[in-house]
């Protein structure tokens, strides 16, 4: 079957029944031999306005097992493409940090409640890391789990507040436990998202957004210029 992909942006032509491979391999914990991957539906897994500093894409893969069709369904994040933006997330080290946090330090953290017969998860299981063809990740879509994204405008009634601070609660004492049992986490963790190796980025950076700014200010209303004055001054 040919591949379908019913996304409002282009799906970039790394995103193929190949890559996937692995992953399915992953999941369901069989051999290449005993899977066929047959198609592909991909489109994005964010709204406009969202705000992530990755390209998120939400895949459906069609894999046949056993003549038999099993729909896997999978997130795909990947660094975006966005010229000097691109480089201030970069700068950040922000999807270094998550690539380790959700291969490595998330699952020694589950392990650490599984060794006492405790299932505790702190997020979708990692189903694979790259950096070839391109940087991205691939997790299991927790919609599979029936999870679901709250309105962030909302907020969250009591009961998933109270579990929301539960299990956080248990995860600060896992992260102190591995602490003690391993030494302290890698560098990149320990340094906050603006750093100084990073001040000239986001200088410039905010002179782009400040321009802009003044340019919508200045073009607002009568006084519009005398609001934008004010903001750069």
């Amino acid at each position: 079957m040919a591949t379908s992909t019913k996304a409002t942006a282009p799906v970039p032509d790394w995103i193929t029944k190949e890559f996937f491979v692995d992953v399915i391999t992953t999941k369901l914990a069989r051999p290449v031999s005993e899977f066929e991957i047959t198609d592909l539906n991909v489109k994005p897994a964010t709204e406009s306005g969202d705000n992530y500093a990755s390209v998120l894409y939400r895949v459906q893969v069609t894999v046949e097992v056993q003549g038999s069709p099993v729909v896997v369904p999978l997130i795909v994040k990947a660094l975006p493409n966005l010229g000097i933006t691109n480089d201030l997330i970069q700068s950040m080290n922000l999807f270094p940090r998550e690539t380790d946090m959700y291969g490595q330090v998330l699952p020694a953290l589950e392990k650490l409640y599984a060794e006492r017969g405790r299932v505790i998860t702190f997020g979708p299981r990692c189903l694979k890391l790259c950096s070839k063809p391109t940087t991205a990740l691939v997790l299991e879509d927790l919609r599979e789990r029936d999870f679901r994204m709250a309105n962030r405008r909302q907020g969250l009634d009591m009961d998933h507040s109270r579990m929301l601070l539960r299990r956080l609660a248990q995860f600060h004492a896992a992260s102190a436990v591995y602490c003690e049992q391993n030494g302290p986490y890698d560098d990149k963790f320990q340094e906050a998202m603006f750093a100084e190796k990073g001040r000239a980025m986001h200088e410039q950076f905010q002179k782009l957004q400040s321009d802009f700014m003044y340019m919508i200010f200045s073009n607002w209303s009568d006084k519009g210029k005398y609001f934008a004055e004010i903001m750069v001054g």
